[in-house]
């Protein structure tokens, strides 16, 4: 079989999502929600995916970047990374964010966020058009109010909770980067990193003691 698949994994939140689409968009795909098993059980549940395809059918990896999850979107990303070296093949990455909003292919004006805690929201807000979505508010961390005051002032059309949703979009993820990899991209796996956009929480107090 020649190397025309690419290969997709959305890990940010506590559903794995599994998507294989071929250059001719024949496409398969796969969610489950294993929650704190996701990390443990991402490979076994990608090796149980593949077949009939092999790593030696893909032309590219693509993986959801964040973001979302520290712990899952990490190992997910250490996955691809490793699959884009061990394979020579790119490794696109494409935020959570935008792939939430690029499920919406209408002339529209889409508001994404994910709840960042500490009352806080990982936000943007894009619009549609032209095959494609553009921030009009970049992704960012904001207060709930200040979130609530852009939702106020822009009058999305609408507003996509990720958190509250019962899917993933990682068929949308295998399209995107589908889409770059026809327009001639070919990013190189150690390009791919990620979008914490918050680092995480570590214990700070001084280990030394008098």
């Amino acid at each position: 079989m020649p190397a025309d698949w690419g290969l997709a994994l959305h890990t940010t939140t506590d559903i794995l999502g599994l998507a294989l689409m071929s250059s001719d968009q024949e496409y398969r795909d796969s969610q489950e929600r294993l929650g704190l098993d996701l990390s443990n059980l991402l490979l076994v549940r990608m090796r149980d995916f593949l077949p009939p395809q092999s790593l030696q059918n893909l032309a590219f990896i693509a993986v959801a970047n964040g973001p979302g999850s520290f712990t899952s979107s990490r190992v997910g990303l250490v996955v691809a990374r490793t699959l884009g070296q061990q394979l020579a093949i790119p490794v696109f990455t494409i935020s959570s964010l935008a792939l939430w909003a690029g499920r919406n292919t209408e002339k529209a004006i889409i508001a994404v966020h994910l709840d960042a805690r500490r009352n806080e929201r990982y936000g943007a807000i894009y619009q549609g058009g032209d095959g494609a979505m553009k921030p009009i508010v970049a992704e960012d961390i904001f207060a709930a109010e200040t979130w609530r005051a852009l939702l106020e002032t822009h009058q999305p059309d609408q507003v996509i909770d990720g958190g509250a949703q019962t899917t993933i979009p990682v068929t949308a993820l295998a399209q995107m980067a589908w889409q770059r990899y026809q327009q001639g991209e070919r990013p190189l796996w150690n390009e791919a990193v990620a979008n914490y956009m918050r680092q995480p929480a570590i214990n700070t107090q001084s280990s030394t003691g008098s």
